[in-house]
């Protein structure tokens, strides 16, 4: 078992589709299984290689069985065999030990970190830095808030829960020319605080840029014209893909609100935007 919290992809080869077989990835391991095994843990640390096979036999009619197959070695001699015969033939065994063998060119640090923290469970002070962002971003422009920034930005306050404390922090950054650094510099601090809390920073550098096309609704299809916008959501390396994601998510949330929709349309509406997200990362 392991932390659903934790998750950041699945292989589902389940029938029913219910993720009781596949594998499933953390930051720092994945678990293989199928509807009759246990689960076995594979960890990413002190990797050295994945070799993808297949075997060929014969029955005693002459047919040829092919049996698929990864080893993966580690540094310190150790073997894992993920083989059909175990685990079915559904898992992409070849895909699999492709990524393994390319992993320590892609990736500088093993962890597994919370996926799914909502921002009000997080600690004050990465809430102060979130919305620090959010207002210098709104200023970028003319150096104030106007009544509709102002308006957004009132929403999503009150959308997080912020206690009394930091809404009485933030409103110096609102009214007066407090702050002293710059929107990459709060980034970049933001990214340190969460890497400190053991958070996902990518998550929550999502729901940023997701937060700031928000405040963005009523000109939806005409975002790239909006120079501020475009800057910021590029200082968060957001790219043309995660937009759409945003864009479309966005849509489809006041679809949701406005129109009388059947359980089947919302269903239906859910898988378009877990396919779009699944392209923009």
């Amino acid at each position: 078992n392991t932390d659903p919290n934790t998750l950041i992809a699945l292989i589902d080869t389940s029938l029913l589709t219910n993720g009781k077989s596949g594998v499933v990835f953390t930051g720092s391991e994945f678990f293989i299984k199928n509807n009759f095994s246990d689960s076995l843990r594979v960890p990413f640390k002190d990797l050295l290689s994945a070799k993808h096979s297949i075997d060929t036999t014969f029955n005693k009619k002459g047919i040829a069985i092919e049996e698929e197959k990864v080893i993966i070695e580690y540094k310190d001699g150790a073997t894992v065999n993920l083989n059909a015969n175990t685990y079915g033939k559904d898992i992409p065994y070849k895909l699999l030990a492709n990524f393994l063998n390319e992993f320590d060119k892609n990736v500088d640090k093993i962890s597994s970190k919370n996926q799914v923290v909502q921002l009000n469970q997080m600690n004050e002070k990465i809430i102060k830095l979130y919305f620090r962002i959010i207002i210098a971003y709104l200023k970028d422009d003319d150096g104030i808030i106007d009544s509709k920034e102002y308006k957004e930005l009132i929403i999503l306050m009150t959308k997080v829960k912020i206690s009394k404390i930091v809404a009485k922090e933030l409103r110096e950054y609102r009214f007066e020319h407090k702050e002293n650094l710059t929107i990459d510099e709060l980034i970049e601090e933001l990214q340190y605080e969460l890497n400190e809390a053991d958070l996902s920073d990518t998550s929550v550098i999502q729901s940023l840029g997701m937060d700031m096309i928000s405040m963005n609704s009523d000109k939806l299809d005409d975002l790239t014209n909006d120079v501020v916008l475009m800057r910021n959501l590029n200082r968060l390396n957001f790219t043309d893909k995660q937009i759409q994601f945003a864009v479309h998510k966005i849509k489809a949330e006041k679809k949701i609100l406005e129109e009388i929709m059947t359980d089947s349309q919302i269903k239906e509406t859910a898988k378009e935007l877990a396919a779009i997200a699944s392209g923009a990362g």
